[in-house]
């Protein structure tokens, strides 16, 4: 099985994030898109929910900017464990929780913004993929308020990812958007694709 198939594993992920010495976050940085898709709710004190955390910065810089209600959930314990240690100083009020995002244990309506960077095209890369997307996408949905944002950053275009969106289940509202990360291996500009999902 190549390592792109084991995405959908989670015992690759601890295999991964336990040999892991540095943070690495996925297709491009914080700033790219998500400052803006923030700014609109013109206040701090909202609920974001980030699945499928890793050991993204994204946090971090999300706490640097004013949000301090930042939940993270990821399938992997390691990297939970990890993140805890590194920032329970340092970002006191951020919780870091090992969760499976097909299963929330959240109530419902409990977030404003949630996002995902990356997670979605790991379970598509694994077994039983598209029941699986739509089980994480169902809970997305019923764990965002009324007039929520859930945004997805994928290297999927619409033509491979749309359908998860605008499926009849999910009240969305669906807009699509193409970013470009520059790649400092390769020295070339890399086309990912942002989803934002409204819910009515």
């Amino acid at each position: 099985m190549s390592s792109g198939a084991r995405y959908g594993e989670a015992d690759y992920w601890d295999k991964r994030y336990s040999e892991a010495t540095t943070s690495f976050d996925w297709y491009f940085n914080y700033h790219s898109v998500v400052t803006d898709l923030l700014a609109k709710y013109d206040r701090k004190d909202i609920k974001i929910l980030n699945i499928g955390c890793g050991n993204s910065t994204f946090a971090e810089f999300l706490v640097r900017d004013g949000y301090k209600d930042v939940t993270n959930v990821d399938i992997s314990p390691v990297v939970i464990k990890k993140m805890e240690e590194q920032y329970h100083e340092m970002l006191p009020t951020v919780k870091w929780i090992t969760m499976d995002t097909r299963q929330l244990s959240f109530e419902s309506e409990s977030f404003d913004v949630v996002f995902d960077k990356g997670t979605l095209d790991a379970i598509l890369c694994g077994s039983n993929s598209f029941v699986n997307a739509k089980k994480m996408n169902s809970e997305v949905s019923r764990v965002l308020k009324p007039g929520g944002t859930y945004l997805v950053m994928t290297y999927g275009d619409p033509e491979s990812r749309i359908l998860h969106f605008e499926d009849p289940a999910f009240d969305w509202i669906v807009t699509a958007k193409e970013v470009k990360s520059s790649d400092e291996d390769r020295k070339e500009a890399s086309i990912y694709h942002c989803y934002f999902m409204e819910k009515n």
